[in-house]
């Protein structure tokens, strides 16, 4: 059976734009209901690093409701061609992933050192983080600026406008 695409104007259809609004924006309790399961099928620390896959599942399923059933345009949700040289990407990444490491070990310090300033008690959040690895913090960044920016942000409001 093909599936016939209509690249023509977008179909929306009421029911569907709610249904994928709905995956997008209960994509946090769905984790949180199955935190419990993951913890008793995955040791720590996999537990975590699988539970970010429930993000990644309900932003495809969102956008493919409404790209593949209504006919949207990713772009329409932000997802564009670049027109840079691929010299000029590198050095956008390069320089994004040496500020996020940058901001984040400055939040991460500064915290600690607020939080034992304050109740001199270490930060619980500081302790988390020595407790992870990187294979889990740097796909727990990645997952949750992406998919914050499409669930959150760009598919709910397009699809609600």
């Amino acid at each position: 059976m093909k599936i016939e695409r209509n690249d023509s104007q977008p179909q929306p259809r009421p029911w569907l734009g709610l249904l994928g609004v709905l995956i997008a924006l209960s994509a946090p309790l769905i984790q949180g209901l199955l935190i419990p399961w993951f913890e008793s099928t995955f040791a720590f620390p996999m537990n975590r690093f699988v539970s970010l896959g429930v993000f990644w599942i309900a932003m495809i399923l969102a956008l493919g409701i409404a790209h593949f059933a209504e006919g949207f345009p990713l772009a329409a949700f932000g997802f564009q061609r670049s027109k840079k040289t691929l010299r000029t990407r590198l050095i956008e990444w390069i320089l994004t992933v040496l500020a996020a490491v940058f901001v984040g070990g400055v939040i991460i310090l500064f915290s600690g050192y607020v939080r034992t300033l304050l109740t001199d008690e270490p930060a619980p959040a500081l302790n988390a983080v020595q407790m992870l690895p990187a294979w889990v913090l740097i796909p727990a960044w990645l997952t949750s600026s992406f998919t914050e920016e499409v669930l959150f942000r760009s598919y709910p409001i397009e699809r609600l406008t």
